[in-house]
This record gives structure tokens, C-alpha cells and sequence, in this order.
């Protein structure tokens, strides 16, 4: 799709981090609770589209380098706006301790493009998609525990019409309610001798 297009509005300060998982705005950074209302993009299940990721527009830097963490995309139906267990995974990487690479790395290294497959059998209609990325350089500590503790969550959204033949559509999770502050994937040490790291939320479906 074209970039630009279809986005759900973020809050006035796009690049402003979520760090309290709690919170709706955990869902799509967005002003409005109504995050299904906007353009969509037409999209054939089992097709590719893209989406960017940039600070603040298509000429900023993706993020930070040393904001070291994964990015993961989900999707529910549009009608649900975004409320209940509606969010399925389509999309993530966290860290290969082989190559020492994050998604983070791989997302700059793309300068912030990520390719996207629609699930073959996925039922048609409107969708809200999520794209995120998850800063740890402060998750060492556990958001409350000081002022700047705690992960940051980047989550931005885009809406999309998907055409095809398909039934399914698969079970999901609640956001907020997918991840805790206590959790692995999200209370991490950079700076530790980790050797191995856990995606939080859901396994990609």
C-alpha cells in the first residue's frame, strides 16, 4: 500500500513511547478509542503488503539503534475494534544469540519496511493491523520502579480489506491483557549475559 495510507491517526506525539501495558492506548498509540474508523487498503488474502516504521515520517530514522528489542505484527477484525480477544500474530522476531541480531536491527537494516502476508485462509472483510516494536535499553527494570524504568512499546496501525475465499479466523488475545510488566519479553536485561530471549504475547499463527 501506499505509504501514508490508511493509518490509524497516533496520539500529537508520534514518536512517544507506551510503557504501561495496562492502558487502551497499548493497542495503536491512537487519540481515539475508534480505531477501526479511516481508509483501508484493499488486500488479497495470501498477498504481501508493506507497512514503514520511521520516528516521526518517511524521512526520519527508523529508531534508535540502541533501542534493542523485537517488533511483532498483529491483526483483528476491524469490527471488534480492536476490544476483547481479537489479536492474532502474523509476524515477529526477537533475537538470534548466534548473530547477536534483534528485530530492531533487522527493521533499520530495512530502513524501516517490513513485508507482511496477509494468512492464506483468512476469512475476507476489514481488518485493524499492529505493528510494534519493543524497546528494552530500559526494561532492566519494571515500569513504576523508577521514572524512566521499564520497556517501551511502539505500536502503530494500519487498516486493510481483505478479498479472498478463506474461513478462518484465528483465536486471539486481548490488548491490553496480552502482556504483564513482569513478563520475560518485557522485564529484560540488555546488559546481562542473557543467552536466550522470549517474544511476549502470542506464537504467530
Amino acid at each position: 500500500m501506499e505509504e501514508g495510507k490508511c493509518t490509524v491517526k497516533p496520539w500529537d506525539d508520534k514518536n512517544y513511547p507506551e510503557k504501561d501495558v495496562t492502558k487502551d492506548t497499548m493497542r495503536c498509540r491512537s487519540a481515539s478509542t475508534a480505531i477501526n474508523e479511516g481508509e483501508y487498503c484493499d488486500v488479497a488474502a495470501g498477498s504481501t503488503f508493506s507497512v514503514h516504521m520511521h520516528e516521526s515520517g518517511p524521512t526520519d530514522r527508523v529508531i534508535s539503534e540502541s533501542h534493542k528489542g523485537p517488533y511483532m505484527v498483529y491483526m483483528a477484525p476491524a469490527a471488534s475494534n480492536g476490544e476483547g480477544n481479537v489479536w492474532f500474530s502474523v509476524l515477529d522476531e526477537g533475537w538470534n544469540p548466534d548473530t547477536d541480531v534483534w528485530g530492531v536491527d533487522t527493521l533499520i537494516k530495512l530502513n524501516g519496511k517490513l513485508d507482511i502476508q496477509v494468512p492464506p485462509t483468512l476469512a475476507p472483510g476489514q481488518y485493524i493491523v499492529r505493528a510494534q516494536v519493543i524497546a528494552l535499553h530500559e526494561a532492566d527494570r519494571v515500569y513504576g520502579e523508577d521514572e524512566d524504568a521499564g520497556a517501551e512499546f511502539f505500536p502503530s496501525c494500519v487498516l486493510i480489506n481483505v478479498s479472498g475465499t478463506g474461513t478462518e479466523v484465528p483465536p486471539g488475545v486481548a490488548i491490553p491483557g496480552a502482556y504483564d510488566k513482569n513478563d520475560p519479553g518485557v522485564h529484560f536485561n540488555l546488559w546481562d549475559d542473557a543467552t536466550s530471549y522470549e517474544i511476549p504475547g502470542p506464537a504467530v499463527y
